[in-house]
């Protein structure tokens, strides 16, 4: 992966490598080997996020040629799962290569699926992409597959239909054989843009 780190801590900030350092508590001589691209390894998502919020950044630009992609959290159908993750300033549980069949924006980000309530729509651990441009349940949500959250904070991923009561959603399960939520309250739902088995997902380490 081409990195832009050098250029971000010259531009963004004015620093040296050491000061850099300092910021992140990370060894001058490793900042140097990330720049000069002579590690064997990938940096790890918690130094990449230690650099990125050194330098006032989302981590995706500390990337060039790499288009990575936060994984906010853990979604399920037929179980509760919480949303665990608040997503700031482009942390996430982990970062993933972004499909090369989405525009990469920072709006676009990703949950994984936890279970095997999906199937056969979707399998445990696979990520399920798409964006988050603002809170509510827009037009285009209504009759689609969904990733949302209820009033709870639990994340779900149903088919989302008009309630029978003002202001409500009918949330429709994936797997036939699940119970489906009527009349809920949601606090947002975005349709899934989409998705990748938990076998092709390339994982930033």
């Amino acid at each position: 992966m081409k990195m832009r780190i050098k250029e971000l801590r010259k531009t963004l900030k004015g620093w040296t490598q050491a000061e850099l350092a300092q910021a992140t508590g990370l060894s001058q001589s490793y900042i140097g080997a990330i720049e000069s691209r002579n590690i064997n390894k990938s940096p790890s998502t918690d130094t990449l996020v230690a650099i990125a919020n050194a330098l006032d950044s989302r981590v995706g630009e500390l990337f060039d040629d790499a288009k990575p992609v936060p994984i906010t959290g853990k979604v399920g159908a037929g179980a509760r799962v919480p949303l665990v993750d608040a997503y700031a300033k482009g942390d996430g549980l982990y970062h993933v290569q972004c499909p090369a069949e989405l525009p990469h924006t920072t709006t676009i980000i990703g949950v994984e699926v936890d279970g095997d309530s999906m199937v056969p729509a979707y399998d445990n651990g696979d990520v399920l992409f798409y964006r988050r441009d603002t809170m509510g349940i827009p037009t285009e949500a209504i009759n689609t597959r969904c990733i949302c959250e209820d009033e709870n904070g639990d994340a779900w991923v149903k088919y989302i239909k008009i309630g029978s009561e003002p202001g409500k959603f009918h949330l429709i399960s994936l797997n036939p054989l699940a119970d489906n939520m009527l009349n809920m309250s949601l606090k947002w739902a975005a349709p899934v843009r989409f998705h990748l088995p938990k076998n092709l997902v390339r994982r930033f380490e």
